[in-house]
């Protein structure tokens, strides 16, 4: 039996989690201030007949987009990034014959990757788009 195994895997699962919510905390913040900054046309819209659920989801999809937009511009650079690692810094070293990326499994890609997208988008995206929406089209209006 290996030791400590099972201490491993928890904290593995602990870490992934926590470098997926320090990161949505940080896009959370940044999405509040844009919202707040685009609270007057959003208010706009809903004078003109949006209800509170299409503002948020207009939020939603719209953070979603960013978020599935910049996981494709991560995954299409990742292998030119770790080729370019490894040409430079892993030849001419102890870890000549190592590879950092033998093959793209695209199950991890589909069962991992885009679950997470979908939850990062939630996370820094849900509490912006709820607070928008539940908003007072005359305060927001009036500047309050």
């Amino acid at each position: 039996m290996e030791s400590g195994g099972s201490f491993y895997s928890y904290g593995l699962i602990a870490a992934l989690i926590l470098f997926l919510f320090i990161p949505a905390m940080n896009i959370m913040a940044l999405t509040i201030a844009n919202t707040n900054i685009r609270a007057e046309e959003i208010a706009i819209r809903r004078t003109f007949g949006a209800s509170r659920i299409s503002s948020f989801f207009q939020i939603i999809m719209e953070n979603l987009f960013l978020v599935a937009l910049g996981a494709v511009i991560g995954l299409t650079f990742a292998i030119p990034a770790m080729n370019i690692i490894q040409r430079n810094v892993m030849n001419n070293s102890f870890m000549e014959g190592l590879s950092l990326i033998d093959h793209i499994d695209y199950q991890v890609i589909f069962l991992g990757v885009l679950p997470a997208i979908f939850i990062f988008s939630l996370l820094s995206g849900g509490l912006p788009a709820y607070l928008i929406s539940k908003h007072s089209i005359a305060k927001v209006l009036k500047g309050i």
